[in-house]
């Protein structure tokens, strides 16, 4: 971890002192016009799928939303495509995550203010952007795995906004110590998995 950044971390606060090691920053590498281009070809396999998971075609017209997906399989279509197709399947099967939704639910709130997850101010050497989660500041009293998994989704969406995410991604730091029997018993498996597929 030593790779990424030394860090004192007062527990539920913020990130005190935190010195990169390396600081590389990627840039964007496609030009638009190359994005013009996958565009129109994501755009065609869109508009020809019978995928019952893209039987709901209104994002073929949105291009911020269509670049997420290309950025993340470095502007190869047809992997794009079928990452559109699983992420719309994942909706479709997980309806009740991502129903109302909200920085305003007073869970996910208390969830955000503990710092699930953190979100560093400094890039790693890839430039990828790095979220931080310290266990020992959850209390499953307060809110449910399930509730720090939706305070993820709402962050990652607000970082995803940028284009140099979109390009780099994100690396995630989970620091285990502190985690007590009484919390890990909280942490459900069926959670878990729906976490891991999620974030694939």
């Amino acid at each position: 971890m030593s790779e990424y950044f030394e860090f004192q971390w007062d527990m539920r606060s913020k990130i005190s002192d935190v010195r990169m090691g390396t600081k590389k920053y990627y840039n964007v590498c496609n030009e638009p016009t190359e994005w013009n281009q996958a565009l129109f070809r994501i755009k065609e396999l869109i508009g020809a799928s019978m995928d019952y998971a893209l039987k709901d075609k209104s994002c073929y017209h949105d291009n911020d939303f269509l670049l997420r997906f290309l950025f993340a399989r470095k502007f190869d279509v047809d992997e794009a495509f079928r990452l559109i197709i699983r992420y719309f399947a994942y909706l479709q099967k997980n309806h009740a995550i991502f129903q109302r939704l909200s920085v305003f639910d007073e869970s996910v709130q208390l969830a955000l203010r503990d710092g699930f997850p953190g979100v560093l101010p400094e890039r790693d050497r890839r430039g990828r952007k790095v979220l931080v989660f310290f266990t020992a500041n959850w209390d499953p009293a307060l809110y449910s795995l399930l509730t720090v998994y939706r305070a993820m989704l709402l962050s990652l969406e607000k970082l995803l906004e940028d284009k140099q995410n979109q390009a780099n991604g994100f690396v995630a730091i989970v620091d285990w110590s502190n985690l007590t029997l009484q919390k890990s018993s909280h942490l459900n498996p069926k959670i878990l998995k729906l976490m891991i597929e999620g974030l694939q």
